[in-house]
This record gives C-alpha cells, structure tokens and sequence, in this order.
C-alpha cells in the first residue's frame, strides 16, 4: 500500500469532474486490496465528500456512495 500511495499522486474528485476521476480512480483502485482502495478513496475526495463515506466499509461500499 506504502508505495503506490506514496507516489502516486490521486486525483482529486470535484463537482464536476466526475467522468475523468473515476477512470483514473478505477485504473489505480484495481490492483489494490479493499482497505488500501479504501484509503486511497479517503485521500482522493474533499471534505464534503468525505463525510458522506466516512462510515463506509469497504471500497465498493464507498464507491457507490460517491456514484450518487
């Protein structure tokens, strides 16, 4: 996890830019376990977004909250 966290910079997911981030996220997220794609989805959203999947379990669980 270290290392493709470390230096990979994530893009960071905004009102309006959905479409892009979320093919660049799934291209990153795919060879990762769940609790690292989990913690790579916390690092790539704001604040806003944050709080909406803060309680989330697992990465999918997160990424669907997010795909609303």
């Amino acid at each position: 996890m270290e290392n493709v966290t470390s230096n990979v910079p994530l893009p960071r997911l905004t009102k309006v830019n959905y479409e892009n981030w979320s093919i660049q996220m799934k291209a990153l997220l795919g060879s990762q376990d769940d609790k690292a794609a989990l913690y790579m989805l916390f690092r790539a959203i704001d604040e806003s977004s944050f709080e909406k999947i803060a309680s989330a379990t697992t990465s999918k669980e997160a990424w669907d909250i997010l795909a609303k």
